[in-house]
C-alpha cells in the first residue's frame, strides 16, 4: 500500500487520542472498586463506638444466708464496649444512694453469669435500700433506680421468725403485714430466714452419729452370734 499523505497521519492520531480515555476510565473504575472494598472492610473491622454502659442492671433474688446477712443478685450486663470492669452496689437505711447521706458502696467483679454480693453486719428488722450500676473504662452506667438520688429497691431483713416476738403472729406469708409492722414501704421485699436452719448441720451430724453407733452395735452382735454358732458345731 502507498502513503496517503498527511490525512492518514491525522487519522492515526485521532484514533490514538480516542483510545486513551477508554483505557483511563477502566483503570479509574478498578481503583474506585478497590477503594470501596477497602472502606467496607475497614468499617466492618472497626470496633463499636466506646461509651459507658447504656443499660442498668435489674435486681433478682434476695436471700438471707445468715442472720444479719443479705445475698443480693442482679441481672448481668452484656454487649458493653469497652468491656465491663465491675458493678457498683450501694445500700442505705434511707432511700438515698449518695455516700454523703450515709450510703455504703462496694465494687463487685463483673465475672460470672450470675453476679451477686453478700452484705454482712445488717440489722434484723431494718429496711435497706439498694442500688446497682455497671462501670467500664469509659465511665459509669445508669443506676438501677433511675436518675434520681432515691428510688432504691427496698428490702426488709426479717431474720428468723422466732426473733421477732409477737410480730410473728401477724405474718401472713406474703410479707405485707410484716412490712406495715416494721414501717417499711408497701412494696418492700421481705427476706425471711427460716428458724432452725442455723442448727441444721448439727442436727444432721447427731443423727448420723446415732445411726453409725446403732450400725456398729448391730454388726458386733451379729458377729458374736456367728462365732457362738460356729463354736457349737
Amino acid at each position: 500500500m502507498g502513503y496517503n499523505g498527511p490525512h492518514e497521519d491525522r487519522g492515526a492520531l485521532l484514533a490514538s487520542a480516542g483510545g486513551a480515555p477508554t483505557r483511563f476510565s477502566r483503570t479509574a473504575r478498578v481503583l474506585a472498586a478497590c477503594v470501596l472494598v477497602l472502606t467496607a472492610v475497614a468499617v466492618w473491622a472497626s470496633p463499636a463506638a466506646a461509651a459507658p454502659p447504656a443499660a442498668a442492671p435489674s435486681f433478682g433474688a434476695f436471700t438471707e444466708p445468715a442472720v444479719g446477712s443479705l445475698r443480693v443478685e442482679w441481672s448481668p450486663l452484656s454487649g458493653v464496649t469497652p468491656a465491663l470492669q465491675f458493678y457498683e452496689v450501694r445500700w442505705n437505711t434511707a432511700d438515698d444512694r449518695r455516700l454523703t447521706q450515709g450510703a455504703t458502696s462496694r465494687q463487685v467483679p463483673s465475672t460470672g453469669r450470675n453476679p451477686f454480693t453478700v452484705i454482712d453486719g445488717l440489722n434484723v428488722g431494718t429496711t435497706y435500700y439498694l442500688f446497682v450500676r455497671g462501670v467500664n473504662s469509659d465511665g459509669d452506667g445508669p443506676w438501677s433506680s433511675g436518675s434520681g438520688t432515691g428510688g432504691g429497691r427496698s428490702v426488709l431483713l426479717r431474720g428468723p421468725l422466732s426473733s421477732q416476738g409477737t410480730d410473728t403472729a401477724a405474718f401472713a406469708g406474703d410479707g405485707k403485714a410484716d412490712a406495715v409492722l416494721n414501717d417499711a414501704p408497701a412494696d418492700a421485699v421481705v427476706v425471711i430466714r427460716d428458724y432452725g436452719l442455723e442448727n441444721a448441720p448439727l442436727v444432721v451430724a447427731v443423727i448420723g452419729a446415732i445411726f453409725l453407733v446403732a450400725l456398729t452395735f448391730y454388726l458386733i452382735r451379729r458377729g458374736l452370734m456367728r462365732v457362738r454358732g460356729a463354736m457349737r458345731l
